[in-house]
């Protein structure tokens, strides 16, 4: 199995490299978005300061300000101004609201909406704590032969393996046909889920709920039950001599 690439894909493709593109392609969108308001909010400032210009070449700019300026009732005036900027702001996010309902009204809204949540969930995933760049390595020990200290997996094997990124021996038993004949002895099962291990990047805060719950552990021990039912029974048949 081989990386995807862009222009001849191959037949299976992991979660990563279908995250990885998805990835790139919102981020393009979004980009590319944020261009069109940026270019709206540059036209909007245009035009505010052309009507600027027109007012104080009229006169009428001067007169507004003396107005003001004889107007005793200050709060008014206060009022009036953010009246008039709320107006403005109000306007400013029509006109984005507007830019988002076209692209939402557009003829690929659907494929983008299905690339979004596909992205959302894929980053839920186990193959999303896993370095990209560090994919051929990972392919390599997989299908690599036994002889040169691979586990001769399978490419479909080595997908389902990518995808899922399996920690436990229970999980590869699933993954892995005919995996107690095919990787022998059982330690070089456990080699197996260190390998994978090795390649999983841990989020930062449930690496530290980890270190809390050993921590927690160490600290308060689990009371075993059949302790006190033991106790229980000795006493019982002290008694009873």
């Amino acid at each position: 199995m081989e990386l995807l690439n862009k222009s001849q894909p191959p037949v299976l493709i992991t979660n990563i490299e279908v995250m990885q593109l998805l990835a790139e392609r919102v981020a393009e969108r979004k980009e590319e978005e944020q261009k069109q308001i940026e270019e709206l909010d540059r036209k909007e400032a245009e035009e505010e300061a052309v009507e600027a210009a027109m007012l104080l070449a009229s006169g009428n700019y001067d007169n507004t300000i003396n107005n003001n300026n004889n107007n005793d009732d200050g709060d008014n005036n206060n009022d009036s101004a953010d009246r008039e900027e709320e107006k403005k702001k109000k306007q400013k996010e029509k006109k984005k609201k507007k830019l988002l309902a076209s692209r939402k009204n557009s003829k690929l809204r659907h494929r983008n909406w299905i690339e979004e949540n596909v992205l959302e969930y894929l980053k839920s995933t186990p193959c999303a704590n896993t370095d990209y760049n560090q994919l051929p390595t990972l392919i390599k020990k997989l299908k690599g032969k036994t002889k040169d200290g691979g586990f001769g997996l399978t490419s479909a094997e080595s997908l389902q393996i990518l995808n899922y990124m399996p920690t436990e021996s229970v999980d590869i038993h699933i993954m892995v046909d005919d995996l107690q004949s095919r990787i022998v002895p059982e330690e070089r099962q456990e080699e197996l889920l260190n390998t994978i291990r090795e390649y999983l990047i841990i989020p930062p805060q449930e690496e530290e709920e980890a270190v809390d719950e050993t921590m927690e552990e160490e600290d308060n021990p689990k009371h075993d039950d059949n302790d006190d039912n033991t106790m229980d029974v000795e006493e019982g048949i002290v008694g009873a001599l």
